[in-house]
C-alpha cells in the first residue's frame, strides 16, 4: 500500500465513523477525516523511504531507520496486531496525560 492509499483508507474510515457513529457536523466530520488520514500514514513509519520519513528532515528520517530496524523490516511490526496495539496504546497514553486538553487533569474539561 502507497502512502496516499494508506491516508485515502484513514480518510475514508473517519469519515465513516463520524459519520454514521459520533454522528459529527460537517466542521468536525472534515477534522474527523484529516486526523484519521493522517494517522494512517503512521504505520508506514517502519519505511525510511515514506512519505511520513520526510515529514520532518533528519528526524523523522533517523526515527524511521530505527524503527525499519527495531521492528523487522517495512511491513513487519507496524503492519501486525502488535503494532496497531503499540499506537493504540501510545494514542491513548497521549490522549490521558497531564496536561492541557481534554484528555488531561489540567485544561477546559473535567477528569475522567
Amino acid at each position: 500500500m502507497m502512502g496516499r492509499t494508506h491516508a485515502l483508507s484513514g480518510l475514508v474510515a473517519g469519515v465513516a465513523a463520524g459519520h454514521f457513529w459520533w454522528h459529527l457536523d460537517s466542521p468536525h466530520l472534515a477534522a474527523a477525516a484529516a486526523v484519521t488520514a493522517g494517522a494512517a500514514v503512521l504505520p508506514d513509519i517502519d519505511h525510511p523511504d515514506g512519505s511520513v520519513a520526510y515529514s520532518f528532515g533528519f528526524v523523522t528520517k533517523g526515527f524511521a531507520w530505527l524503527i525499519e530496524h527495531v521492528s523487522g523490516g517495512h511491513r513487519h511490526g507496524t503492519h501486525s496486531l502488535a503494532g496497531i496495539a503499540a499506537f493504540t496504546g501510545a494514542a491513548y497514553r497521549a490522549y490521558r496525560s497531564p496536561g492541557p486538553g481534554p484528555g488531561g487533569t489540567s485544561g477546559c474539561c473535567p477528569s475522567r
